[in-house]
């Protein structure tokens, strides 16, 4: 028998979105009812809300792979490569064109990491921003809802929707419009390669070069100086996917 197309929505869409923000709120008012105080850092109960989220969403997808038939392709170490200069390249064009937006208020995310790196440390907050985000972040939008979507639709479909969703959970506009961007890459290559752990990995290294990097290359405010780091990372942006594209035993 056919499945249901609404039935599909409901085992990739809606209930691991469920399941994400039923353990965020539980942890939130754990904290609350431990601690008798409301205020706390966003990103930490995010990374603490994330590894639960894991231990309940990581066997339901594999469960919902093995009842849909999702298909992957096998793995190369020689693929994570190509993931290195995308990940720069997308992180410094999207930031640099996202720094021109006027910005009405500051960045409540950015702001929550640089105060648990000054409260805590800065390995403990790199940890939470570039490996426990990233990992829940692909697990739902290139994961559930990509092939959710691919299975009810096509491809395209699915790149898009996962794009526009990705940029929607983000609600500050600058950093939304920065995940569709980002987020059109992260779904395609989950569409080249069909494998997760490559999106999670280029997901990762953005992050990190979003921490590690942008801060100084935003700093450069003369308008060439950006315009040459901008040259330079378009031209490492089509290079890299012109080889990615046209990379054998892929496609």
């Amino acid at each position: 028998m056919k499945t249901s197309k609404f039935k599909i929505a409901l085992d990739g869409i809606i209930i691991p979105f469920a399941i994400y923000m039923a353990v965020t709120l539980v942890v939130v008012a754990i904290f609350q009812a431990l601690t008798k105080s409301t205020d706390y850092n966003l990103v930490l109960l995010q990374g603490i809300s994330n590894i639960f989220t894991f231990i309940v969403l990581c066997p339901l997808y594999i469960s919902f792979k093995r009842k849909y038939d999702v298909k992957s392709k096998p793995f190369s170490f020689g693929t994570c490569l190509y993931m290195i200069p995308l990940a720069f390249s997308i992180c410094v064009i999207g930031n640099v064109l996202v720094d021109y937006i006027p910005r009405a208020t500051e960045n409540i995310v950015t702001t929550e990491v640089y105060k648990l790196a000054e409260e805590y440390n800065i390995f403990l907050s790199l940890f939470i921003v570039s490996v426990l985000i990233p990992i829940i972040e692909e697990l739902i939008f290139r994961g559930f809802f990509f092939d959710a979507v691919k299975l009810i639709s096509n491809d395209i479909i699915a790149i898009v929707f996962t794009s526009i969703a990705f940029a929607i959970a983000h609600v500050d506009f600058r950093q939304a419009l920065y995940a569709l961007f980002a987020g059109l890459f992260l779904a395609y290559i989950r569409y080249k390669y069909r494998r997760l752990i490559y999106t999670i990995l280029l997901h990762l290294l953005m992050n990190l070069t979003t921490i590690v990097f942008v801060p100084s290359i935003l700093a450069v405010k003369d308008l060439r100086s950006r315009l040459y780091i901008l040259f330079i990372c378009f031209g490492m942006l089509f290079f890299t996917i012109y080889r990615i594209n046209f990379q054998k035993n892929v496609s």
